[in-house]
């Protein structure tokens, strides 16, 4: 998977995983990008409330 170099902390994200059991809208608090090629980039997002 390739990043995703537009997102930005307080940006709703939709995720849907079956195997994680995650669904739904979620705010991204943190994203964590590596320089390296071989990192991992990282997001932390917690669960929205409602849908404005």
């Amino acid at each position: 998977m390739i990043p995703i170099y537009n997102l930005e902390p307080n940006t709703r994200i939709t995720l849907y995983n079956e195997e994680s059991d995650i669904s739904g809208d979620y705010i991204i608090s943190n994203i964590s990008m590596p320089f390296d090629i071989n990192g991992t980039m990282t997001i932390s997002a917690n669960k929205a409330l409602e849908k404005i």
